[in-house]
């Protein structure tokens, strides 16, 4: 954790949120989390007696204290606080570290709504409250702050609106602090980030894997599993990554190129200004957004705030020009992810090169997603019926291959060594079963297909093993599988969980499933 103040993010944003009923004598856990290449990483973890702003205090001091001026990249501050609307942690953070600036995560603002609109003390009509909600969330996901002050205005004089006054003064104690909730008020300082999502993965990796959903037995107990378990829980998380066992970084360099083949290079245009780029939009090509390369960001809803876009993925695409947030697995990342985990410990950074002396690990991840792609553009017959002439063609061009070498020499190993009876009619039967000429081809590289599966490889267990599993658990050799039973499994008889999905139960018009 302390190594973790180091890296360039937490200067800029930090994930906060809190839990309870963690051990027998209900002290609060609190994780304080930054982003980086290989997801979020603690920058410490606070164990107090409760959720009061001076139990918040005292632990912010103790970090204080500890870390000194190497406190969030010597910046002493972050420049973000991502938190939920708890008034006492924000009062908190607010009092200790002043030029700091508090945004609320939207999820929990939402899902804060939705409960108040669902409370029967508030008297809000089952049929009016997905109405209201639509309103409140048009005002989140405004694109400009003056699109946002138009919803707000309409939201206030529209007609289901105008039936609960108590709902305009509770729309207002939200309006008079929106630069802290509304998308309309973050630019690229939040790294693409709009929830504290990242913190309540940490909670329930915390209750899952490091306590395995038991309380421990007291405040010490649990400083032991924080100090020892979730540390070699976050070793092995990031080793995974800096040993190329972790693919996201790859899938969302496919994922927002692939969104990016409408855009064709003649229809980028280059502006004046360096490293500025005009990108038509998937909808209407009369519209275009403006990608600046040297700051890593576009005008599009998405690239404003610092997220990679497909906007950015067509310009790096075309042009080959690289934005600061693209995603790329370079030896020096995979030694900065390598150094957060083991410190001295580490490879020097010549271990993490890529194998291939002559290409860098970037264009290795360039070509298997270029390759991706090609793949998925093979849909239609004719498509294939091109590449099929096109594989003819270069077949012509090659030099013919002679069989009559491979039965020479198959006739010097038969009098060589004899051929066993069973093999030979196996050999033949395998012959008589070749229809096309993809099965000829399977069949002449059999060396090269045993190489990456060899029959009876698996472990396998005994028939009465099979039969003594319960209904849900694989009949066959693999692995049982760990930890809670699959949602597809029909045979368990237990009752269907709502989904935690707040879009799927303002749709039903049904309350939000907790979290833990």
């Amino acid at each position: 954790m302390k190594r973790a103040h180091s890296l360039e993010e937490a200067r800029k944003v930090v994930f906060m949120d809190s839990t309870g009923s963690c051990d027998s004598q209900s002290n609060t856990i609190t994780f304080m989390l930054t982003p980086c290449a290989a997801g979020a990483v603690p920058l410490a973890v606070l164990i107090t007696e409760g959720q009061t702003e001076s139990h918040y205090a005292a632990g912010f001091q103790l970090l204080k204290n500890i870390m000194g001026k190497e406190i969030f990249g010597g910046n002493l501050y972050p420049q973000i606080f991502m938190t939920d609307d708890c008034d006492a942690e924000k009062n908190a953070l607010s009092a200790m570290w002043s030029e700091s600036e508090l945004r609320l995560c939207i999820f929990h603002v939402m899902q804060a709504v939705w409960r108040w609109l669902l409370n029967s003390k508030n008297g809000i009509l089952k049929e009016d409250r997905q109405i209201l909600m639509l309103e409140f969330q048009s005002i989140v996901n405004a694109y400009s702050n003056e699109e946002s002050e138009i919803l707000y205005t309409e939201a206030l004089n529209s007609t289901t609106a105008k039936k609960y006054p108590h709902w305009l003064a509770y729309l207002d104690t939200y309006w008079v602090r929106r630069e802290r909730w509304c998308k309309a008020w973050r630019g690229i300082e939040t790294l693409g980030h709009h929830t504290n999502n990242y913190s309540e993965a940490a909670v329930r990796i915390f209750k899952d894997l490091v306590l395995n959903r038991c309380k421990a037995y007291n405040a010490v107990s649990l400083l032991d599993f924080t100090v020892v378990v979730l540390e070699a829980y976050y070793v092995r998380r990031l080793r995974k990554f800096t040993h190329s066992r972790n693919p996201s970084l790859r899938l969302l360099l496919e994922v927002q190129l692939k969104k990016s083949e409408y855009i064709d290079s003649k229809e980028l245009i280059k502006n004046n200004q360096e490293h500025v780029y005009l990108v038509p939009s998937s909808k209407d090509s009369s519209i275009y957004y403006e990608v600046n390369t040297s700051v890593g960001n576009c005008s599009c809803f998405s690239g404003k705030c610092g997220r990679f876009c497909k906007h950015e993925a067509a310009v790096y695409k075309h042009f080959g020009e690289r934005v600061p947030n693209l995603p790329q697995l370079t030896p020096e990342l995979k030694y900065q992810i390598a150094f957060l985990a083991l410190g001295e410990k580490a490879e020097s950074i010549e271990f993490y090169n890529s194998l291939t002396s002559e290409l860098d690990c970037q264009l290795e991840l360039e070509q298997h997603v270029e390759s991706r792609i090609n793949e998925n553009h093979i849909s239609d017959p004719v498509t294939n019926d091109v590449q099929s002439q096109d594989h003819d063609q270069k077949q012509k061009e090659c030099p013919e291959f002679d069989i009559t070498s491979v039965l020479t020499k198959i006739q010097e190993l038969d009098q060589r060594f004899g051929t066993n009876t069973q093999a030979g009619q196996k050999l033949i039967k395998q012959l008589d079963s070749i229809k096309t000429r993809a099965q000829w081809d399977n069949f002449v590289f059999a060396d090269l297909k045993a190489a990456r599966y060899r029959q009876g490889a698996a472990i396998r267990v005994q028939p009465t093993t099979l039969s003594r599993r319960r209904n849900g658990v694989t009949r066959g050799s693999k692995r049982s599988a760990a930890g809670r039973p699959p949602a597809t499994c029909e045979s368990v008889d237990r009752a269907c969980k709502r989904p935690r999905c707040l879009k799927y139960n303002i749709d039903r018009n049904q309350a939000n499933a907790k979290t833990h």
